[in-house]
């Protein structure tokens, strides 16, 4: 049986999730990984909320005392004839745009939110894979908010060149003497 779809269900409060960045990084094959598919490993930096504070930054949150909670302060202006009067927004020094501030830092992430890790994924190489091409690896990439998917990770192929045969379009050469 199909799968039933909620289709109203992001208008009456609830948003899909939203994906975190991406990580975009070089990554080189051989021509023989790239004619017959290979798969590879690539070290990359991932950044990932701190599950200490739940990427909050810390403990006892409390609200903003500058903007009261709204992430945001207004100022107004009085122009030198007296009538006119300018409204100006913007961010809060106090809790750069967040709302809330925190008495008691993380130690693990110091107050920072994101922790980096370097990781190690295999890369699966497609056969007749060419320079330019992107590899694709869903949620693999930064993660950066409790509330969010991890982004993708996309790997972007440079396939180097071969002492013996040389590639055009989907066919490969050689010089024959």
């Amino acid at each position: 049986p199909p799968k039933p779809t909620r289709p109203f269900l992001p208008m009456f409060g609830r948003r899909p999730l939203r994906k975190g960045p991406s990580v975009k990084i070089p990554m080189k094959a051989s021509l023989e990984d790239a004619f017959s598919g290979k798969t590879l490993h690539v070290k990359f930096n991932r950044q990932q909320y701190c599950q200490n504070c739940d990427g909050l930054g810390g403990f006892d949150i409390d609200e903003c005392p500058n903007c009261s909670g709204k992430g945001f302060t207004k100022s107004c202006k009085r122009a030198v004839s007296g009538r006119v009067i300018q409204q100006q927004q913007s961010t809060c020094q106090t809790c750069h745009g967040e709302g809330d501030v925190c008495t008691k830092k993380c130690l693990r992430c110091s107050g920072n939110k994101i922790l980096i890790f370097e990781v190690l994924e295999e890369v699966k190489i497609p056969a007749g894979s060419k320079t330019g091409d992107i590899v694709i690896l869903d949620g693999k990439g930064n993660h950066i908010r409790k509330s969010s998917l991890p982004g993708d990770l996309e790997v972007e192929l440079t396939i180097e060149d071969h002492p013996r045969f040389y590639r055009r379009g989907d066919n490969l050469y050689t010089e024959t003497k």
